[in-house]
């Protein structure tokens, strides 16, 4: 995989067949069922990816781009097999997902940015390190990009998002950042309500409790920031979109690494916060990896007068719980509608709501970026089967070393 020589980041180019040439890649092969029709119809432009060769490129993005086009519902037996330096994890003579064949490499990094001045990418995405967003976005702000979608942790600290918002020059409405929560299904139907969520609730909203608690190790590089970056940050947009203009205060936090963690930051952390809403509304938020399964889960608990909206990540389901009953109000049934494939519609048809703008984004960091400057330094450590029940908030806590 080339690099874009100052920047220094991998640069892929992932187009649909037919914007290519015969020379850029060889058409996806598969077995279709017999006598099933062969259906047309307008696909996404072209869409310059940075870092799609990355694990959240190679995970989701690409499988999202693949599920993009007309041939989903025909991907009966894969018959392709994985070669070279193409290969997806898995090992030889194991089939690998067709979506590869999707993939076109660009090696030539001055080439694609040239593509990008004169328009033959109308959507970017940047799926690269967040100390890496500037230098990018100083380069697409001069180039004829309508669209470009930036994916979280979206930048290294509160300090560089600023100077990237001071760096955009007019362009803000351009970039789009992305957090793949907002757009799940059941968060989706959650902010697509046609009645008023205090209609629901009997009133307005009076408290917020969420956790985020992964069974899953933090692996990958991404998740070297620490969970705040990579796990809380998911909650705090979800409640930063519930109480649009409110200002915030963080009056508390815990964090904590358990003793073998693979990582230096914090694996737990726990945030509370009192948004300035019609009345002050306590917000409770924790996230942590490598939890024991039985204290696994994601939730979002939304309390009001009359009843809880418990807003369950995990299942895709929303619930209306009050004193006498507890109401399914939407499940997803869609599973084929993934989050990824609903955000790289959106940005490339050119939608310019998806995601957040920079102004959101820098709230929403400036939330995490307070919390953070009163983490304990280094984390106290805890041991990875050491956790503990509090029945007031319904949160799950690791018994932290004193």
């Amino acid at each position: 995989m080339a690099s874009n020589g100052s920047i220094g980041l991998a640069t892929r180019a992932i187009r649909h067949p037919q914007f290519l040439r015969s020379a850029d890649t060889v058409a996806p092969s598969w077995r279709r069922p017999a006598g099933s029709p062969t259906v047309q119809s307008p696909r996404p432009d072209p869409l310059a990816i940075f870092g799609a060769g990355g694990d959240l490129g190679r995970k989701r993005l690409q499988p999202a781009l693949f599920h993009l086009s007309d041939f989903v519902a025909d991907c009966a037996e894969l018959v392709d097999e994985p070669s070279g330096d193409e290969t997806d994890g898995t090992g030889p003579g194991q089939r690998r997902h067709p979506f590869r064949q999707w993939l076109h490499a660009e090696r030539d990094a001055e080439r694609l940015w040239e593509q990008l001045r004169v328009g033959a990418y109308r959507t970017a995405y940047l799926a690269t390190p967040p100390d890496e967003t500037a230098k990018l976005v100083d380069r697409l702000v001069d180039c004829a990009v309508q669209l470009v979608g930036v994916e979280k942790p979206w930048f290294p600290n509160l300090y560089g998002a600023r100077s990237v918002a001071a760096r955009m020059n007019g362009h803000e409405c351009r970039f789009r950042f992305i957090d793949h929560y907002l757009a799940r299904p059941v968060v989706r139907w959650l902010f697509e309500q046609p009645d008023p969520l205090q209609f629901l609730l009997g009133g307005p909203i009076t408290a917020i409790n969420g956790w985020l608690l992964e069974e899953a190790e933090p692996s990958s590089p991404a998740q070297s920031v620490g969970v705040s970056a990579d796990l809380l940050i998911h909650l705090v947009t979800v409640t930063h979109r519930l109480l649009p203009g409110c200002t915030t205060e963080v009056t508390r936090v815990e964090a904590g690494r358990y003793e073998d963690a693979p990582i230096p930051n914090e694996t737990f952390a726990q945030v509370d916060v009192v948004a300035d809403s019609v009345d002050p509304v306590p917000i409770s938020l924790t996230a942590a990896k490598g939890v024991p399964p039985e204290t696994a889960g994601k939730m979002l608990l939304v309390e009001g007068p009359d009843a809880i909206l418990a807003i369950d990540f995990a299942h895709e389901r929303a619930e209306l719980i009050t004193d006498r009953e507890t109401q399914c109000l939407f499940q997803a049934d869609d599973t084929c509608e993934a989050a990824y494939v609903h955000i790289l519609r959106r940005l490339t048809s050119g939608d310019a709501t998806v995601g957040l703008s920079i102004s959101e984004a820098v709230g929403i960091l400036g939330i995490l970026d307070e919390a953070r400057r009163k983490f304990p330094d280094p984390p106290p450590q805890y041991e990875r089967e050491g956790f503990a029940v509090s029945q007031t908030n319904l949160h799950v806590r690791p018994v932290l070393d004193d």
